[in-house]
Order: structure tokens, then sequence, then C-alpha cells
């Protein structure tokens, strides 16, 4: 895997492992001796892994998301091209202090975090509220404790209880032959000292000189206010986990309050699914290639579909099967049925 992408958040979905489809078919479009003198757009970039490849391309990237979280990474890894977290930074989440809210401790342990994670994310997060930086540098902070987040929870899952609660109350007889080979039952105790230094390399690994913009808006308004000259498309997969119920507590965690109960997104719904998916290509009409990632998904949409729908759009689409399918994000049910990763190439 590329080095820099180990400095982003083990979001569900994320694209890391299927980047090389992605630009190969952009290549056969555009040479990549010509990438310095395009635009790409990346409306829901999400855990950044095409934003951040292709600004290393010399793209320009234009990158959006409306999660506040992704904004964030965003911000402190993708857009920032020269700072990076030096060891005072590290210093300023450890500092101690008294009289701090305990949010992450009063709500989630020991069903999300150990005591231990949570008081350290609760102190952290104080320290990092009160102090004064620029917004790149309060980003690249809050970057830093999203990892760290994620890298405390298996496979990036925010909403599987059982995992923390057996390792707290050392029910290791619980856990599964899958979560150790996975790594997370192995470094679970690793003081956040150890976790953040090693952040810390990943994260400054990751900022490097580019031209990258970082939004935080809704895809089907944002997209048609900007040119690029291609677009790369990826939705909620209808059929697939909410990003907004796995990434809930996240959420609450940096906002440091119980928010509102999440709405899924319309993407998600299905009774708004196809309308959605028809209000984004009409958002995309003035831009000439469309890279379009989306499921190929027992109860979801065909290939048919799909591209009998970009065809209204005076659109030829390829469609290109990949051998990937997403054992996490995607319902087990569509997974055992063989639920497979498409990408669609539109021009």
């Amino acid at each position: 895997m590329w080095k820099p992408f180990s400095a982003l958040p083990n979001y569900l979905g994320g694209k890391r492992r299927i980047i090389p489809e992605i630009f190969g078919e952009i290549a056969k479009i555009h040479s990549s001796r010509t990438w310095p003198d395009l635009t790409l757009i990346d409306a829901f970039m999400g855990g950044g892994a095409v934003s951040l490849y292709a600004k290393a391309q010399g793209f320009k990237v234009l990158a959006n998301d409306l999660a506040w979280r992704c904004y964030l990474v965003g911000k402190g890894i993708i857009e920032n091209s020269r700072q990076k977290l030096t060891d005072l930074d590290l210093g300023l989440l450890f500092v101690e202090r008294d009289g701090y809210e305990r949010f992450v401790e009063t709500h989630y342990v020991p069903h999300t975090f150990s005591l231990s994670q949570a008081q350290f994310l609760d102190r952290a997060l104080a320290n990092l509220r009160e102090a004064e930086l620029e917004e790149t540098h309060e980003a690249l902070l809050y970057t830093a404790l999203i990892r760290y987040v994620l890298m405390v929870r298996i496979a990036g899952q925010m909403t599987n209880r059982a995992w923390s609660t057996n390792m707290a109350a050392g029910k290791f007889d619980h856990i599964t032959e899958g979560q150790l080979r996975s790594g997370y039952a192995k470094t679970y105790w690793e003081p956040a000292p150890v976790k953040m230094r090693r952040i810390q390399r990943y994260i400054n690994d990751a900022i490097f000189a580019g031209n990258a913009a970082i939004f935080q808006d809704d895809a089907l308004t944002w997209m048609p206010e900007h040119q690029a000259d291609i677009v790369y498309l990826d939705p909620p997969y209808f059929g697939s986990s909410s990003y907004e119920a796995n990434y809930y507590p996240l959420d609450c965690i940096l906002a440091g309050k119980m928010l509102p109960r999440y709405q899924h997104s319309p993407f998600n719904r299905r009774e708004t699914a196809w309308h959605s998916l028809i209000e984004m290509f009409m958002a995309v009409e003035h831009i000439p290639v469309w890279v379009f990632s989306f499921a190929d998904n027992p109860g979801g949409f065909s290939q048919a579909q799909l591209c009998d729908l970009i065809s209204q759009f005076d659109r030829e689409a390829r469609v290109v099967p990949l051998r990937h399918r997403w054992s996490i994000a995607t319902e087990v049910d569509h997974y055992e049925a063989g639920t497979k990763e498409l990408l669609i190439v539109c021009t």
C-alpha cells in the first residue's frame, strides 16, 4: 500500500486498495503526462484516498464532503502542503488538566473504548478546544485524534459494542480468529503515547506539496458551482451500511455533545436512492469525464439499469468490474451473495 495512505482514517468503504484501477482508467482517457494540467473533483471525499493520491499525481484537486470529520481530515492532510505534526503538538494533547468535560468516559465506556482510551480522548479534546490555533494546525490535530479513534476500533467500526466490551472485561475467548489476524487485538492495549507517536509518523509522511482545496457542502449543490476535467463520484451505495449511523459516535465525540440523531443519506434509502443518482448526474453534466464507483449489489441497482440511466445524459458508459468486495461496509447477505465493486467510466 502507498505509504501516505497510512495517515488516513480507516473509513468504511475506503478506496485505498482500488486506487490503481481508478487511476488506470483515468490514464486511458488522459495520459498521466497531462495530469498536472487537469482538475479533478472528488465530490464525496470520505476518507480522502482518491484526493490524496490525485494531489500526489499533480492534479489540481477540489474535494468535498458534508461530514465535519471528513472535512477535518481533508484540511489537515490533503489541503495542507507544508505543516507537520511536531512533538510540541503531541505534547499539547497530553497536558494534564482538571475540571474538563468527561464526555467520552461518560457515554462510551466500556462498549466503545476502554477507560484509559476515553480518559486520553477527553483530556486531548479539552486541550485542543482551548488552544488558539489557526485552521490547518487545528485540523491536523483533530485528524490525529480521528486516526486514533479509528485505530482502536476494529476495522474502523464504531457500532460494534461486543469487541470493546469483551476486551475491557478480559473475555479473550470471545475474540474471533479474524479479529486476531487483523492486528487490532495485538495493539489494543498499547498506551496512547505509543499510538500517537506512530500516528505522527503516518501523518507527516502524507504532507507534501500539491494543489488541493477542501469544501464542506452538499455535493448536489456544490458540484454545479465548480469546473473540472474529471469528476470522481463515490456516493453512499444503496443497500450498504449507513455512514451516518456508523460514525454517529465519532461525530458526537468531536462535537463534545450528543448530537440530534442522524438522518440516513438519501442515497441509502430505497425510496430516494434512484432519484438521488439522477440528481447527481444532473449536477455534473458540465464535466467531461465521470468516474463512478458503485456496488454490484444484490437488492440494489443492476449494471444495465445504471448504464441506461447514464446513457440518458448522452454519455457512453464503460463498466469495469473489480475483483474486490466490501466485507465490512456491505450487509452480510449481500456479501455472501457476491457483492463486488463496479467502476463505471463515462465519457
